[in-house]
């Protein structure tokens, strides 16, 4: 059963696409999704639990439990199904020449989640907070070494169930927390890389990034090679 629909129209790259909003009441089933559809058919099904932070098993409103579809109609996507309407000739992914004006797979998705993530938005309020406990009580109690990253963490990040496992969010954590220090390493040898002679301000700009590093996430792994090149203040 579902209940009266919401509808949208977006437009990617100047082309016009028509959102659906669907509850679904009762369907133990079925499962979040996003359904691609073309010529009035179904075509392509995406389950998109985890794809938007709080959006795990059912999510309730005043009504009760409800499972959450949207429904993606348009003309792009009628011009390019395949005969036998099982999928679309439509890239995953669209770099190079085409990425200003060609869509891909990729940029249907990336657009209807975010206009779903802004239709669920009062819905999901409860579970993102529970994921963020979830969080807090595991690195408070368990795994103090994250704790640097749990102040970084935005909605974005807080993909995950909270009856999550302790090993795998630990796994989740740690994934963080590596892709966090690889970010420290870049910018850290991007500075380096970008003395212009004058040695004053490359040394501001060294002790304002160790201050960033220290003062928000207090990463203590990132090795980074921090003097000055060999070059500087030599005469």
């Amino acid at each position: 059963m579902c209940e009266s629909a919401h509808e949208e129209t977006i437009t990617i790259k100047d082309h016009v696409f028509d959102l659906t909003h669907i509850k679904f009441r009762a369907l133990s089933s079925k499962k979040h999704g996003i359904s691609l559809c073309a010529a009035s058919r179904l075509v392509k099904e995406e389950a998109i639990a985890g794809k938007i932070p709080g959006l795990y098993g059912k999510i309730s409103d005043h009504t009760g439990e409800f499972t959450y579809s949207c429904y993606v109609a348009s003309p792009y996507l009628d011009e390019r199904v395949r005969a036998e309407h099982a999928s679309f000739d439509i890239y995953e992914d669209v770099d190079g020449i085409l990425s200003s004006t060609g869509i891909s797979l990729r940029d249907i998705r990336e657009q209807v989640l975010e206009r779903a993530g802004e239709y669920l938005k009062e819905y999901l309020e409860d579970n993102i907070e529970a994921a963020r406990s979830r969080v807090e009580k595991f690195v408070s109690e368990k795994a103090s070494h994250y704790r640097p990253i749990v102040s970084r963490m935005g909605e974005d990040d807080l993909v995950i169930d909270p009856s999550i496992s302790d090993k795998y969010l630990d796994l989740y954590l740690h994934r963080k927390l590596a892709e966090l220090e690889e970010t420290m390493r870049v910018q850290g040898h991007d500075i380096m890389a970008m003395f212009e002679g004058d040695y004053d301000d490359y040394t501001d700009r060294l002790s304002e990034y160790l201050r960033t590093a220290y003062r928000y996430q207090e990463i203590g792994p990132v090795q980074l090679c921090l003097a000055p090149p060999d070059h500087i203040g030599s005469t």
